[in-house]
């Protein structure tokens, strides 16, 4: 028995299936947008969209009137509600959001309304609960979104929202055995990349400080600790992987233990710019020097580490770049569109500052 060979298909044909999901699902329902406003949604040359009109003129969804206009001839599917609100999940209030989050909150608000939707914002730890179905089952319903882009999200929420089918973004990384459209900054990749250049400039006892919760990114970024021991100096000690609350205090416990081992780290790398602060004020007042006595490299960045003396190593990305990237992608799923790219990670460049070099 010969086997099938499948075919390949062409950008036009992916441009008619977009067009045709958004026509069933009744984001078009009268006329179609211009060809200009198309392409630019699309992202699409003009003559790869027309070939995808063609197509569906000749299915019979469309039909060209003496204006070369595109009237619709097809009907929505019946007891499909569109609605202009994309709903944003938080569990913090918006005075106690990290700025550079904020930013891309405000972007992703601006591109939006020049789209037609609105955001609204809800936050609150009841959606973050251990069980939060029945929360989040209420909002969806009163809210009537659509779309929804979750921030800090758990993976019970994650599942919640996969098994419901409800359209959302993850800006995050997705938990294993989820598959939910998400952008993130690659941690895997930047945590290998940090210990990597430890180890290439002689320090062996290195720390990876991070604040428990449970985030899919932040196990990735342990996973990349792991890999750059494994690939770089297998033969060194494991480093150190060194939980804390998050809380100040729960920082400075946890690393005088480390301090108080006769061999303690050489190299910290730190999750959180805030927690980066608290273990470059410990370890100057332990009376160490960057870089002399000690390395830190802080995984994240925020615009008040610029203000730090001495200058604190980061991994940064321009906030302009990622904000454009998430609002795009936050529209295609607002209007219906399949993401041509469900998962897309963003990688930070390292910024050398005085506590590396």
């Amino acid at each position: 028995m010969s086997l099938l060979v499948p075919k390949r298909v062409s950008l036009s044909s992916q441009v008619a299936d977009i067009l045709r999901d958004g026509m069933m699902s009744g984001i078009w329902t009268e006329w179609l947008p211009g060809e200009r406003l198309l392409c630019e949604r699309l992202k699409v040359s003009r003559p790869t969209l027309r070939a995808a009109l063609e197509k569906l003129e000749k299915e019979g969804w469309l039909r060209v009137d003496s204006t070369r206009c595109r009237r619709i001839l097809r009907p929505a599917l019946a007891g499909k509600q569109v609605t202009n609100v994309v709903g944003l999940l938080t569990p913090l209030p918006l005075y106690a959001v990290p700025p550079l989050t904020l930013f891309w909150i405000d972007e992703l608000r601006d591109h939006l309304t020049e789209a037609g939707y609105r955001l609204e914002i809800h936050y609150g730890e009841r959606f973050y609960r251990e069980n939060p179905k029945k929360s989040l089952a209420g909002l969806v319903q009163q809210t009537r979104a659509a779309g929804w882009v979750l921030w800090l999200s758990s993976a019970r929420m994650q599942r919640w929202f996969s098994e419901q089918k409800v359209p959302c973004l993850l800006m995050g990384s997705s938990h294993h055995g989820i598959s939910l459209p998400s952008l993130d900054l690659d941690q895997r990749a930047v945590c290998r990349h940090a210990v990597s250049q430890f180890y290439a400039r002689g320090h062996q006892r290195i720390a990876f400080i991070i604040h428990t919760g449970g985030f899919a990114g932040d196990l990735e970024s342990v996973e990349g600790v792991h890999e750059a021991h494994t690939q770089f100096a297998p033969a060194a000690p494991a480093p150190e992987i060194v939980w804390h609350d998050s809380s100040p205090e729960g920082i400075v416990h946890r690393l005088d233990a480390l301090f108080a081992s006769s061999r303690p780290p050489t190299a910290f790398l730190v999750a959180r710019s805030a927690a980066a602060l608290t273990v470059v004020g410990y370890l100057l007042k332990r009376g160490l020097r960057f870089p002399k006595d000690a390395l830190l490299i802080s995984r994240d960045h925020d615009p008040f580490l610029e203000y730090m003396v001495p200058t604190v190593a980061r991994y940064a990305l321009n906030p302009r770049h990622y904000a454009k990237v998430a609002s795009r992608m936050v529209i295609q799923l607002a209007s219906g569109m399949p993401l041509l790219q469900k998962e897309i990670r963003l990688t930070p460049e390292l910024v050398k500052g005085e506590t590396f070099s």
